[in-house]
């Protein structure tokens, strides 16, 4: 990049995290000199959020940017301000699940705002904060679907990690908005897993994240509810209560009936209500804000982003499935 510009540049801050649950074509870097964010690696082909974000600015959380862009013969850069921070380096669990919040609300705005879009990346590398008021950010619009434009069907792509469980298959059904709240709950879980100080052994650490590789899995973690957390030996309480709330409630999308149930109307009316409210923020916003409102727990020294070793299980079972076949 040319310092001639932006002067004197960190290392990128875009990292490979294990599993490979990196974002696509994404370079970022702290310009220290001008005090911002540069970003100069786009997808190829797709406009760039500068392009898109006119109307994205009107959201509460999502990304502020300069629109100036300083177009050289390539690649393109745009700057970004301020200074934004990978989720990843949470300084607290009641921060990490503040910036979620955050972000879920930014969707939200976004959806009721761009003909109810879609964003096909919700993962790791687009949400990050800012030591602003405005804390967690919800960025990486470039791929955003509108259900009203029926000619980028060709662009979907998402983070595997975190694409909801009902997509992941060869003819997955309409990507509906539920399916976005999905990945914003995944992506929670996964967080906490990974860099939540936790006392799991490293192949406890990676069968857990193992659960989030395909679609099955995926469905058997949520179905599973509390003890899917639990078995996260978590240190904080506080994140623990959060997860075990928004994963007892999710479990309704993917929820089997006893073949009894099927015939009593008033249970069929119950997992259909449920499965109503679960298509949309409302439910998990309320859930996140509640606990963002803890002072003891926003007070407290709970711990950081932990790096933690991480050991790749050979086989992981389910429904007498081996994962890694």
């Amino acid at each position: 990049m040319d310092s001639e510009h932006f002067g004197r540049l960190e290392e990128p801050w875009s990292k490979i995290e294990p599993f490979h649950t990196q974002t696509r074509g994404t370079r970022c870097f702290v310009a220290v000199d001008e005090i911002s964010s540069i970003r100069d690696t786009w997808r190829a082909v797709y406009l760039s959020e500068s392009e898109d974000s006119a109307a994205l600015d009107e959201c509460k959380g999502l990304a502020s940017v300069d629109h100036s862009i300083l177009f050289m013969p390539h690649p393109r850069y745009i700057i970004l301000d301020p200074i934004r921070t990978p989720l990843a380096n949470f300084h607290s669990t009641h921060a990490l699940v503040s910036y979620v919040l955050h972000a879920v609300l930014a969707h939200r705005t976004a959806y009721g705002l761009l003909s109810e879009a879609n964003h096909p990346q919700i993962s790791l590398g687009n949400i990050v904060f800012t030591q602003g008021p405005e804390g967690g950010r919800l960025v990486g619009w470039d791929f955003v679907q509108c259900h009203d434009d029926q000619t980028i069907a060709y662009k979907r792509t998402s983070t595997r990690h975190f694409t909801a469980a009902r997509l992941c298959s060869a003819t997955p059904p309409t990507h509906t908005v539920g399916d976005d709240v999905e990945s914003f709950v995944l992506l929670l879980l996964w967080m906490a897993a990974r860099f939540a100080p936790n006392n799991m052994t490293p192949i406890e650490r990676g069968s857990a994240l193992a659960m989030f590789e395909v679609g099955l899995s995926k469905t058997a973690m949520i179905r599973g509810g509390t003890s899917g957390v639990v078995d996260m030996k978590l240190l904080s309480s506080d994140l623990t209560y959060v997860l075990i709330d928004v994963i007892n409630k999710f479990s309704w999308r993917y929820k089997l009936l006893d073949p009894r149930d099927e015939k009593n109307a008033k249970v069929v009316e119950e997992l259909t209500r449920q499965q109503a409210l679960l298509e949309g923020h409302d439910w998990f916003i309320d859930i996140l804000d509640d606990a963002s409102q803890n002072e003891a727990w926003a007070n407290g020294t709970d711990g950081s982003r932990k790096e933690q070793i991480v050991e790749r299980p050979s086989r992981v079972w389910i429904s007498g499935v081996d994962l890694f076949q």
